[in-house]
């Protein structure tokens, strides 16, 4: 079997791994050997579809927790100065009531700072 055969069989076999695969074959510029050809493989992976991209499922998963502790602040009638006072002395950041009436959080609210927040309010609470 000559090494041609063997390239173009392990292509193959690869091939059948990888759906987007492409093959080229581009003539060699050596004088005189026009019948010897360059092959060029180029593998292209695709992206996952959008459903899957973390950023997106991070940014589900932060308005999860967004409604979560909206819910809950409404629900245990969580006063302006609470919120204030518990920003103001983990984070050293302004935070208000009115904040929590957006359909997003601001910025500054970060899953991070919201997922600690929630475990405060789960713990005040005692729920």
């Amino acid at each position: 079997m000559s090494s041609m055969q063997k390239t173009s069989r392990r292509a193959g076999s690869q091939q059948a791994n990888n759906p987007c695969r492409f093959v080229s074959f581009i003539p060699l510029p050596a004088a005189g050997q026009d019948n010897k050809l360059l092959r060029l493989e180029i593998n292209i992976s695709l992206p996952d579809p959008i459903s899957k991209h973390p950023i997106r499922e991070n940014h589900e998963s932060l308005l999860e927790l967004w409604s979560r502790v909206k819910e809950h602040v409404r629900e245990y009638d969580i006063q302006d100065y609470q919120v204030a006072r518990w920003f103001s002395a983990v984070y050293q950041l302004r935070v208000d009531l009115v904040d929590f009436d957006a359909d997003q959080p601001p910025a500054k609210l970060t899953s991070e700072r919201l997922a600690k927040f929630y475990a405060a309010l789960k713990r005040y609470t005692g729920s």
